[in-house]
């Protein structure tokens, strides 16, 4: 369903010349099954494809090409085109800043009776579900639209619910019945719609399994900590409105017998309280990053690293 509204939301200006679209998904196999559906779309309204150029051609000259793109470094192949329409396809899967910068090719001439538009497709899940989530859903009720700026540079912004039920053409293909037999959390996010099924359970962590109490680490391990020997990283993500997360992470490789586990053995989520004892949902504490780092680094004292990550945004 969503594929199919991307393509026909494309040709909302295919009656203009000048007009130019780019459709996106994140690997090219993935792709192609798009370029099959619109196969099966587009020569009925004189659209003719290029094969070479993974590119539709409509008798106003309007154009829709298709790329793939998997990194921030893939978006840079289009760093220098000119877009009026952009889409990206399940986008959860899509960085961010690639998204962010494929946006920046969209340019419309008012003069022809052009407009431009970003339109994004996703499922409520997927590796980068969080920052979609956070720039369209959050805080924002649905079928409403939203002005980003004033004036004519005012950008429109507007999220589209869908569950399964709103799907009729899968009736009757098995796919509400593979839904049934998922986890609860994928249940509700993948035939109920719902972008917090997954909230605080994103790994679905189990006591005992994946998160050991320090007892149970020394029962499996024979120490009481993670020795000196093994090797150290940090990994940070910093936020400021949003939680910073940092996490201090060990890896036996000691000889003879390393086992090549690692063990993420503290944490620091500097997420906000709410004043009863719990905590406000993705509310950071608004550290700048000086004391964000300066907290990182009393909580690292007597400790060496092999390496330490943080985001392109700090």
């Amino acid at each position: 369903g969503k594929t199919d509204a991307l393509l026909a939301d494309y040709l909302a200006q295919m009656h203009l010349a000048g007009y130019n679209g780019l459709f996106i998904r994140k690997s090219y196999p993935e792709l192609l099954q798009v370029i099959r559906r619109s196969q099966q779309i587009y020569p009925a309204l004189g659209g003719r494809y290029k094969v070479s150029e993974k590119t539709w051609y409509f008798p106003s000259g309007a154009t829709l090409r298709f790329g793939y793109v998997t990194s921030y470094e893939d978006a840079l192949r289009y760093a220098s085109d000119e877009y009026q329409w952009i889409a990206v396809d399940e986008c959860t899967h899509v960085p961010w800043a690639a998204i962010e910068l494929l946006s920046t090719r969209l340019r419309a001439d008012e003069a022809l009776g052009l407009y431009y538009s970003l339109r994004l497709s996703a499922n409520p899940n997927g590796r980068h579900m969080l920052d979609i989530r956070a720039r369209f859903i959050d805080g924002k009720e649905p079928w409403t639209v939203y002005r980003l700026g004033k004036g004519k540079k005012a950008v429109r912004l507007a999220f589209i619910p869908a569950k399964l039920e709103d799907t009729p053409q899968l009736a009757g293909t098995g796919y509400d019945d593979r839904l049934d037999v998922l986890g609860d959390a994928e249940k509700a996010a993948l035939r109920g719609g719902n972008w917090y099924a997954y909230e605080g359970a994103v790994f679905q962590l189990v006591a005992g399994v994946h998160v050991w109490t320090w007892a149970q680490f020394k029962e499996r391990t024979g120490h009481d900590r993670p020795p000196s020997t093994w090797r150290r990283f940090r990994t940070y993500d910093y936020g400021s409105a949003a939680p910073s997360a940092c996490y201090w992470i060990a890896l036996d490789l000691a000889p003879p017998a390393g086992t090549g586990r690692a063990v993420a053995y503290r944490e620091d989520y500097t997420v906000q309280p709410d004043g009863q004892g719990g905590w406000k949902a993705n509310k950071g504490l608004g550290l700048p990053p000086r004391d964000a780092a300066k907290r990182m680094a009393r909580m690292s004292e007597g400790e060496t690293y092999a390496g330490s990550w943080a985001g392109r945004d700090l």
